[in-house]
């Protein structure tokens, strides 16, 4: 592939391309950082290491629900990246038409942190210390195909007239060169996450994690007093209570010039809230959420809440097709008076039945509460493969990490009526 360029350029975007056989061992020489090509059976494989580097056609394989794939919110996420996330990028194609895209993001993890959660018990707390003992010392390299920052199976997505087994041996060969061409070699691969049950691809061994927290929306709901109608007397209860408490509270919908403003507060609020998180790398700041309203538009919306001239709290929505996805959040742990929690969950749906979604997706925290305004735990699995010997030697014992960091817990029954 030539590359023809017009005055100076960012070497870091210039594409480089080779064609060589899947088996070959050696490195080609190189001319170019941005991007690869190699041939792997009919699929040919570029990779990108930034996200301003992509095709124009990067976007044609997905459907409209994949929005975290999307060229423009990798691009925003990418231009306010914490620095301990290094993307990485790969599309497939087939006779010269996209076949499927990935990302990537390369991270560093200390596996011996985990986080006290509020009432947990004396066996889980004695087996939470040890675990943070034991590896307490020992920080992992991860390529992830996915997002350290939403839940679910976002990094990978395969064309519909694509073989799914030959676009997986293309992902692992994909990532085999992402990782020689590292000069840290990465300990583990992550694939995340899959709904439990789905079939693993080969390299990768399941690894159970966290249930995802999914509230189907009725057909006949069209309104949040349909909602609260359906629920039982005690979780009807919660929603009337939450929605007195927070009686005074303006939610203001806010632009990215709005949220540039008032970015101290956002990135205090999200902080106090992830100050308890199990596992974290990072977490983003308020110019990441601006970013996203610049390029997402109505694909993404940020909601500040209001008492007087204070934020006390704010909370996100990204719309992926049919599905509202609800992730990043923060409160003033000091007003716990005014249930912002709960509200911006009944906010969330409220939003969904408003503007027709089918679904409302909080992510995999705080479940109980999820679940006492409706939402089902969805199991999901992750796809690990251990690179160095010492990989090899944490990997058996991966399952009990993740059962401390995220046990399953029996959640309470459902939240409706049994007409619903």
């Amino acid at each position: 592939m030539a590359t023809s360029v017009a005055g100076p350029v960012d070497s870091h975007l210039l594409p480089r391309t080779m064609t060589f056989p899947a088996h070959a061992s050696a490195r080609p020489a190189e001319a170019f950082p941005a991007s690869r090509l190699r041939s792997i059976s009919r699929l040919e494989v570029e990779l990108f290491d930034s996200a301003r580097a992509l095709p124009q056609d990067w976007d044609e394989v997905l459907p409209p629900e994949r929005l975290f794939l999307r060229a423009a919110y990798l691009q925003a996420l990418e231009e306010s990246r914490p620095p301990v996330i290094e993307p990485r990028y790969a599309i497939f194609r087939d006779r010269g038409a996209v076949a499927a895209v990935a990302a990537f993001q390369l991270v560093d993890l200390s596996l011996g942190h985990t986080a006290p959660d509020d009432g947990e018990s004396w066996s889980r707390r004695a087996l939470r210390t040890a675990c943070s003992i034991a590896l307490g010392g020992v920080r992992a390299r991860v390529l992830l195909c996915g997002n350290v920052f939403v839940s679910g199976e976002h990094g990978f997505c395969v064309g519909p007239h694509v073989d799914e087994r030959a676009a997986y041996d293309a992902l692992a060969a994909a990532m085999e060169r992402l990782s020689s061409d590292e000069r840290r070699r990465p300990d583990f691969w992550w694939m995340k996450d899959f709904v439990e049950g789905e079939v693993i691809p080969s390299p990768f061994r399941p690894l159970p994690i966290d249930a995802a927290m999914v509230l189907d929306l009725a057909p006949h709901w069209r309104s949040i007093d349909d909602y609260a109608r359906a629920l039982r007397s005690k979780c009807r209860g919660h929603f009337r209570r939450s929605r007195e408490a927070a009686s005074r509270v303006v939610r203001r919908e806010l632009g990215s010039a709005d949220i540039r403003r008032w970015s101290g507060h956002i990135d205090a609020l999200y902080a106090a809230v992830l100050s308890r998180a199990q596992v974290l790398p990072s977490l983003l700041k308020a110019t990441a959420f601006a970013r996203f309203k610049e390029r997402l538009g109505t694909g993404f919306s940020l909601v500040g809440y209001f008492l007087g001239d204070e934020m006390v709290a704010f909370n996100t929505r990204f719309r992926r097709g049919a599905v509202l996805e609800s992730y990043h959040m923060g409160c003033d742990p000091k007003r716990q008076e005014l249930s912002l929690f709960r509200n911006m969950l009944y906010d969330d749906i409220e939003h969904a039945i408003r503007i027709g979604a089918r679904s409302v997706h909080f992510g995999r925290t705080a479940t109980r509460v999820k679940a006492s305004v409706g939402a089902r735990a969805v199991p999901l699995t992750s796809g690990v493969r251990a690179l160095s010997r010492t990989a090899s030697l944490i990997a058996p014992f991966l399952g009990v990490v993740s059962n401390v960091v995220a046990p399953r817990e029996e959640l309470p029954s459902c939240a409706f009526r049994r007409s619903e």
